[in-house]
């Protein structure tokens, strides 16, 4: 199966975040699995709240998705992709809308009895 770089970039930010996405799975998946949640309320293409310019590539869709979300209302015109439903035909590189935020890594310790002392414990 192909997998297509995204790269994720936030407001005013120079670097992107950058991650794999298999062909066929949707972008904010992904983007999950990476640990960037990107804001998905519906998660079916219809609020509008996972809008993103794709600044460079393609997406197609996993279904059906809100025309109406996906219009610039300045122009008119379509400028937007809906991220709970797009997955990519190309790289991509994507602006959010609505910002996205990295997932805190999950830390996890080992408590054992501490030989040493005679009793408490350490974490290691």
């Amino acid at each position: 199966m192909r997998k297509y770089r995204i790269q994720i970039f936030g407001e005013g930010d120079d670097h992107p975040q950058i991650l794999d996405c298999e062909e066929g799975e949707v972008i904010t998946d992904a983007a999950e699995r990476a640990g960037i949640l990107i804001r998905v309320t519906c998660a079916n293409g219809g609020c509008g709240a996972c809008r993103a310019e794709v600044v460079e590539g393609m997406v197609g869709y996993t279904g059906p998705v809100s025309r109406k979300k996906r219009v610039d209302p300045a122009t008119g015109n379509l400028k937007y992709e809906l991220l709970c439903r797009a997955t990519p035909l190309s790289d991509v590189v994507v602006r959010p809308l609505n910002g996205w935020k990295q997932k805190k890594q999950k830390v996890w310790a080992e408590i054992r009895p501490n030989p040493i002392s005679g009793g408490g414990t350490t974490c290691q």
